[in-house]
């Protein structure tokens, strides 16, 4: 299967999409996603713009977890106060 294809199922089942009538432990590659992953060659410039907002996002939500979590002041600070 080409590469292009076997992006275009991982993109595609990661963001939920399902075939009509999906069953849920199916979980391989699907004909219509290879069918449509194979009908057009824009399709390459969509994956790539697609993959590239995921990323994105997973960034940002790493990024803002990582404020969220790391302290404002050093830990030895902190400990040193409540001592």
């Amino acid at each position: 299967m080409p590469d292009l294809a076997q992006r275009y199922i991982r993109l595609a089942h990661a963001m939920g999409a399902h075939a009509p009538g999906h069953i849920e432990g199916d979980f391989g590659p699907s004909s219509w996603a290879v069918k449509e992953a194979l009908l057009t060659k824009v399709l390459q410039r969509e994956i790539d713009e697609l993959a590239e907002a995921v990323t994105d996002e997973r960034h940002e939500s790493r990024r803002l977890l990582t404020e969220r979590v790391t302290p404002s002041e050093p830990r030895s600070r902190a400990q040193g106060r409540s001592a």
